[in-house]
């Protein structure tokens, strides 16, 4: 973009706005080749990450974007040399680049940041249903094999591959939406045939439904992800140790054997 300036330059303060609409970029970045200059930054993104040499004199960033002001000297970006340097060199023009300031586009919680996350939590997440189903097994007097366990254990892995495939087409909460539904149909399912009760199974689809649920809210924490995870692991500790508060586990060991 290329705009002619008539006049004495060197001695009128020029004025300017720019409204540009940005799609796809990842920062946007200003050098202040003026004796004096004042920049104010206006956008509609709510998560701007302020880089460069120089950071904002003033910034207010709130859920409806931001609005950031940077003011500049000759004496504190040492610009009248670098200029000076690039009129008798094009390689003395490459100092320009570092004197810049801006700010970039971030994402904090993108589709892949909340994959990876929800794979960090696969091995919990697998192991609290596979409790789950101890405790059906242990309460409802009902022998499950290992090899029922295993195929439970594969579906609920498949979850985690459905989302990330699926992620990159749909957008994240619609993927998450289709993947969770055809976990919890499968397991539900399966399990309504494994104990011969179409209530247990849905009983456990549903139990199966609210921990999806509540990672979901755990992965779309900013802030509060390690808190929300502390809890529900302690109240899944918690409900585990009430239920099986009158099982006698020796008695339990001597029936097994």
């Amino acid at each position: 973009m290329q705009a002619p300036l008539a006049g004495n330059v060197a001695a009128t303060t020029i004025d300017f706005r720019i409204a540009l609409t940005l799609a796809g970029t990842g920062a946007f970045n200003l050098v202040p080749v003026g004796r004096e200059s004042r920049v104010q930054l206006r956008s509609d993104w709510p998560h701007p990450s302020f880089v460069g040499d120089f950071l904002p004199v003033k910034r207010e960033v709130s859920d409806a974007g931001f609005d950031a002001e940077w003011q500049t000297s000759f004496f504190a970006t040492n610009m009248e040399d670098v200029l000076a340097r690039c009129a008798q060199s094009s390689t003395g023009c490459e100092a320009l680049a570092g004197s810049s300031f801006g700010v970039s586009f971030i994402d904090p919680v993108d589709q892949y940041l909340k994959s990876e996350r929800a794979a960090k939590y696969a091995f919990l997440f697998i192991g609290l249903t596979f409790a789950g189903f101890f405790l059906m097994e242990v309460l409802r007097r009902v022998s499950v094999h290992p090899i029922q366990y295993g195929l439970v254990g594969l579906a609920l892995a498949m979850f985690f591959l459905l989302l990330l495939s699926l992620s990159e087409h749909l957008g994240f909460a619609l993927a998450y939406l289709i993947a969770a539904a055809a976990c919890v149909s499968l397991v539900g399912y399966y399990v309504r045939h494994v104990l011969g009760s179409r209530a247990q199974g849905l009983g456990f689809a549903a139990a199966l439904a609210s921990l999806y649920a509540l990672l979901y809210g755990i992965l779309s924490s900013e802030d509060y992800a390690l808190l929300m995870g502390s809890l529900l692991v302690f109240g899944i500790l918690a409900a585990i140790m009430v239920l099986t508060r009158g099982v006698s586990w020796s008695k339990l060991g001597e029936g097994a054997r």
